[in-house]
């Protein structure tokens, strides 16, 4: 477990600790057991249904390490994993710790500036200092507090003596010194070790893994409020604004707003109204997608949980491929949802029973043009991620969008993918729609091949600052 704990806020307790053991290869039905005796060793049963936002920080810092040892481990590495737990807690992991080394063997090294602890578990206390071992001390002999910082003041000597004789222009660094743990043993992964859980043989292959971390994000993704935001701007504000414009285009009335409804409708009746909502959908489908794809890939290092992959055996790339997968198929029902809401709302203001073939055509178009559009929002994703935030992934948008319009009013933007598939779909004109080629059209679909390749890249090779 490094930097902070694997404790999602929108999953409950119950949730983190149960895809953690998921993610480390256990079945469904071994994950579950083993995450009933996580939670129960941890003292958190009372919080399991709890989403983990709304916890304290050291039951937060218990689901962290909850979800760090579901899967048995036999090979342990905690990084300040006391710094928020309440004595009873800290009692709790050290047994916790203890038994792992005792019943299974397992290998456990504790990084903590906390010599204290640190002492009562260890059967050895390495000392890090300026980012090198400058000694090792025994736990239990007497003075140890003493003996630690004499080696830290002779490693700064040391270090003085080095820096004088120094080329100019260099200087030492200075690090706080760090205590680190190592307990009992080396790893043996034997299955037949007391409390050591197999992996399930539906776990074991990479399509496995992948599918484990696809359901994983699947639910982040249900539970996320921006998403949850989009969703509803696009499935239901959107074909409502399309029908408003719909009524005030018709309705004969001398308004600014029916003259600036009339140039969305290119025709009458249910063949107006759903290409002005294709034509809505390629605007509202890039900037909804590329702020979600933005949260999704930034927020783990907004909230600082991108350390904690390291730790899993499902590679940082697989987890991002998992990201695009859930982002792409909640596209596609985004934009079915759209077409769904077009249709309620184009019958409540009296449109009729649309024609089967017009309407199914019309509505096709627009399906195609919206995940079109959809898929030229992926390449934010390693925008986000390399700027390590959602909001480099939102600049980034709000540039397309302004480049977007220059390039267009330029007269070439048939061959600039973001706006080629409004083009097509009629944002500008019948003359416009007809001279975009399937080539200029399909574009976007190596644009976002070459977007999800270079962030699964940036993933895997990227490190923890």
């Amino acid at each position: 477990m490094v930097e902070g704990p694997f404790a999602y806020p929108e999953l409950t307790a119950r949730e983190n600790v149960y895809y953690s053991a998921r993610l480390h290869g256990l079945d469904r039905r071994a994950a579950q057991a083993a995450t009933t005796d996580a939670l129960t060793a941890l003292g958190l049963t009372g919080y399991a249904v709890r989403r983990a936002g709304r916890l304290s920080t050291g039951n937060r810092q218990r689901v962290g390490l909850a979800a760090a040892l579901v899967h048995a481990p036999t090979v342990i590495m905690l990084d300040e994993p006391t710094g928020a737990l309440d004595p009873r807690g800290v009692l709790v992991l050290r047994e916790l710790l203890r038994s792992a080394a005792r019943d299974r063997n397992a290998a456990v090294l504790v990084s903590s500036h906390h010599l204290d602890e640190v002492s009562r578990m260890a059967d050895t206390v390495t000392v890090l200092h300026g980012g090198r071992i400058v000694g090792t001390l025994s736990p239990g002999t007497a003075d140890l507090e003493r003996q630690f910082f004499a080696l830290v003041l002779a490693a700064d000597e040391d270090a003085d003596g080095a820096s004088r004789g120094a080329p100019a222009g260099s200087a030492p660094v200075a690090v706080a010194p760090v205590a680190v743990a190592p307990t009992h043993g080396t790893p043996t992964p034997d299955a037949s070790d007391k409390g050591t859980r197999a992996p399930g043989p539906a776990m074991t292959t990479r399509q496995g893994l992948f599918a484990g971390a696809r359901d994983f994000e699947a639910l982040k993704f249900r539970r996320a409020l921006t998403v949850r935001a989009v969703s509803a701007l696009l499935c239901l504000a959107l074909p409502a604004l399309a029908a408003v414009l719909t009524v005030a285009a018709t309705n004969g009335a001398d308004t600014p707003l029916a003259a600036k409804a009339s140039v969305l409708l290119v025709g009458t009746g249910w063949s107006g109204y759903l290409g002005a909502v294709a034509m809505m959908l390629s605007v509202a489908n890039p900037l909804g997608v590329g702020f979600v794809v933005s949260w999704c890939f930034g927020r783990e290092f907004a909230d600082a949980s991108f350390g904690g992959l390291f730790a899993l055996p499902v590679g940082r790339r697989q987890i991002a491929y998992a990201k695009f997968a859930v982002v792409l198929g909640w596209s596609a029902i985004a934009c079915l949802g759209v077409l769904l809401g077009a249709l309620a709302a184009g019958l409540c203001i009296g449109l009729g029973i649309p024609d089967p073939v017009s309407a199914g055509a019309i509505g096709g178009r627009a399906l195609v043009g919206g995940l079109l559009a959809a898929l030229l929002a992926l390449p934010l994703a390693f925008v986000a991620s390399a700027g390590r935030g959602p909001l480099a992934g939102v600049g980034a948008l709000i540039l397309l969008i302004v480049a977007t319009q220059v390039i267009t009013a330029l007269g070439v933007g048939a061959w600039f993918p973001w706006a080629a598939p409004g083009l097509w779909l009629g944002l500008g004109g019948a003359d416009a729609a007809s001279d975009v080629t399937v080539l200029q059209l399909f574009l976007a679909v190596p644009v976002a091949a070459l977007g999800v390749i270079a962030t699964g890249e940036w993933w895997h090779r990227a490190r923890v600052r």
